[in-house]
C-alpha cells in the first residue's frame, strides 16, 4: 500500500549514498495489518468469505457452489487489481488449514502444528521429568476429562525409587497428551487478551499461547549447539524472541503480554537497545515489530512453558547465524556517522521530527500515529 506524502516523509533514513524515504508501508510497521486488512475488506465486500488479513476461504456445499464463488472472488480481485500467488492457492479442497485452525467437511479441527509440542513430546527419562510432567497435567486438569484416573500409572511410579519407564506409563502418557490436543480452545482473531507464557532450560524452550485465560496453542524447540552456550538471561531472553516467531499469525498487531519466570528481563527490556550487550540487542531488536510487554510470575505459577523447555522437540531454529554480523556491523565506526548526522539535519523530513522532541508519539516513532495510506 502507498504512503501518502507526510506519512512518506516520516521514514526518512539517512545512509552513506544519501536519503531515502518510503513510498509504500515498509514491513513491521505496526499499523499496517488493521490498514491492509480494511482495504481487503473494502476490496471483497459482500462475497460472504472469510478473510483475515492476507488469508481468504471460501467453503460452499458442492462443486457447482464452490466454482460459483471462486469465479466471483476472482472476478472482483482482478477488477480491484488484487493479485494472488498461484503457488500458495487451494482449490476444492476437503480439508485446509487456516489461521490456526483445520477446516474441513467434518467441522473445525485444532491444527496439528500448533499441538505438535504437546502431541510429540518425549516421554521423561528421570523422577525429575517426570514429577515435571505431572505438574503441567495438573494444571491443565480442565483440558483433561478423567485425570485422576488417566494418570494414576504414572503417579505411582513417581513414589517409586526407579524411573522403569513401561507400555503401561506410555500409553497413559499419550491418552493424557492426546485429550489435552482435543480440547483445546480455539483462537478468535478479534480477542486482544493475548498472553504468552516462554521458559528457558538447559537445553530447550518452551512457549503457551492464551487468549482470554484460554490456552490456544503450544511450541517447543531444543537449542542448537551455539544457543546452548548463552547465558541464562540470554536464553530467556531467547525464549521470549521464540514465541514471537512460533506464533506470528496470533500476536502480530496485538497487544501481547509475554510472561516469564526471569524477572531480570522485566528491567531490562525497559532500557534502551543500545545499554544491551551485543547478543541481547540483536534479540531485542527482533522483537521491535511486536507490542509486548514482559511481566514476571514465578516458576511455580507457570509449569507448562517449565514442562515443554525441559521436555522438548528435538527440532532447532535453523535462522541462528547473525551474531557475527551484527558484530561487524556494530564496529563499523569510520567516520560516516558523524557525516550522515551534519547532512541530515539539512533534511526537510529531519527538521519535521526535530521540532517535535518532547512529543512522545514522536519519541517512540509510533507508525499507529504517523503512518497513513494514501
Amino acid at each position: 500500500m502507498e504512503l501518502d506524502e507526510e506519512s512518506s516523509l516520516q521514514t526518512t533514513f539517512s545512509t552513506t549514498f544519501g536519503r531515502y524515504r518510503w513510498k509504500r508501508y515498509p514491513f513491521g510497521v505496526k499499523s499496517a495489518q488493521d490498514e491492509f486488512q480494511q482495504k481487503m475488506e473494502e476490496v471483497f465486500e459482500g462475497l460472504h468469505i472469510g478473510l483475515i488479513i492476507d488469508d481468504i476461504a471460501g467453503t460452499a456445499a458442492n462443486t457447482e457452489d464452490h466454482d460459483a464463488k471462486l469465479r466471483l472472488i476472482l472476478q472482483r480481485a482482478r477488477e480491484k487489481g488484487v493479485r494472488f500467488n498461484q503457488d500458495k492457492c487451494i482449490f476444492n479442497a476437503v480439508s485446509t488449514p487456516y489461521f490456526g485452525h483445520l477446516l474441513t467437511t467434518e467441522g473445525i479441527k485444532a491444527d496439528p502444528d500448533k499441538t505438535k509440542a504437546i502431541a510429540n513430546m518425549p516421554a521423561p527419562e528421570s523422577h525429575e521429568q517426570l514429577q515435571v510432567l505431572l505438574g503441567m497435567y495438573n494444571y491443565l486438569a480442565r483440558y483433561i476429562p478423567n485425570l485422576s484416573t488417566l494418570n494414576h500409572p504414572l503417579r505411582e511410579l513417581s513414589k517409586s525409587k526407579t524411573c522403569d519407564w513401561t507400555t503401561q506409563h506410555e500409553n497413559a502418557r499419550k491418552q493424557i497428551q492426546a485429550s489435552i490436543c482435543e480440547n483445546l480452545s480455539y483462537f478468535d482473531h478479534k480477542s486482544r487478551n493475548v498472553e504468552v507464557i516462554v521458559d528457558a532450560s538447559q537445553h530447550g524452550l518452551g512457549a503457551q499461547l492464551v487468549v482470554d485465560n484460554k490456552i490456544v496453542a503450544f511450541g517447543s524447540r531444543s537449542l542448537s549447539g551455539a544457543e546452548k552456550w548463552y547465558s541464562q538471561i540470554e536464553k530467556e531472553m531467547l525464549a521470549v524472541t521464540y514465541p514471537c516467531k512460533q506464533f506470528r499469525q496470533y500476536i502480530y498487531d496485538r497487544t501481547t503480554t509475554v510472561t516469564t519466570d526471569h524477572k531480570p528481563l522485566e528491567s531490562i527490556l525497559k532500557k534502551p537497545i543500545s545499554k544491551a550487550p551485543p547478543r541481547l540487542q540483536r534479540m531485542m531488536i527482533a522483537v521491535q515489530n511486536y507490542d509486548i510487554q514482559v511481566i514476571y510470575r514465578p516458576g511455580s505459577e507457570i509449569p507448562v512453558a517449565d514442562a515443554l523447555s525441559r521436555l522438548h522437540l528435538p527440532e532447532t531454529d535453523p535462522d541462528t547465524q547473525h551474531d557475527s554480523e551484527i558484530a561487524r556491523m556494530e564496529r563499523s565506526t569510520d567516520g560516516t556517522g558523524d557525516r550522515s548526522e551534519r547532512e541530515t539535519t539539512v533534511c526537510p523530513p529531519s527538521r519535521i521530527l526535530k521540532q517535535r522532541p518532547r512529543n512522545p508519539v514522536y519519541l517512540e516513532i509510533n507508525p499507529t500515529y504517523l503512518l497513513k495510506p494514501k
